[in-house]
């Protein structure tokens, strides 16, 4: 990622939400209440943060396994062309570890404890993103997101 201090954007949250494994003195932070992911949250975004800085957007409703955020970064370690990233997810078909038609009734952790120990890191490429935990390079590349048309997700 870029030298630029990135934005940690919670949305779903207050001024006290808490995310695991995260060192709040390397990120700008900033705290939203708005429950869903839509243009009028990505504008919000924009307007609070600066423009071109890499954004890391995530719902503080979502569960997140140990490594979370340094896992969802490393793309960008490894392909500067990237200008997007998210978490996978068990509900949405494109983004799942799961094979399709598979449901895993275990916990975040265990289902990560899993998928490490049956696959070998790696980046899959997708033409859809997790609106409940991804990362922009720039606050730019908000401006249309959140009119992109989403799947439903659901938050257990």
């Amino acid at each position: 990622m870029e030298n630029t201090e990135p934005y940690l954007v919670i949305y779903n949250a207050n001024e006290h939400t808490q995310l695991v494994d995260v060192n709040y003195d390397q990120y700008r932070i900033c705290f939203l209440e708005q429950k869903v992911f839509d243009q009028e949250l990505c504008d919000k975004i924009i307007t609070a943060t600066n423009l071109d800085a890499p954004v890391i957007i995530v719902n503080a409703k979502a569960e997140f396994p140990k490594y979370w955020l340094e896992r969802l970064l490393q793309p960008f370690v490894e392909n500067s062309k990237l200008s997007l990233c998210s978490a996978l997810s068990c509900h949405i078909e494109e983004l799942s570890p799961l094979a399709k038609g598979d449901v895993f009734e275990g916990s975040v952790a265990e289902l990560d404890g899993l998928v490490y120990l049956l696959q070998s890191a790696s980046t899959i490429y997708s033409n859809t993103f997790n609106p409940e935990c991804f990362v922009v390079k720039s606050n730019a590349q908000l401006t249309d997101l959140g009119k992109t048309p989403l799947l439903p997700v659901k938050i257990y």
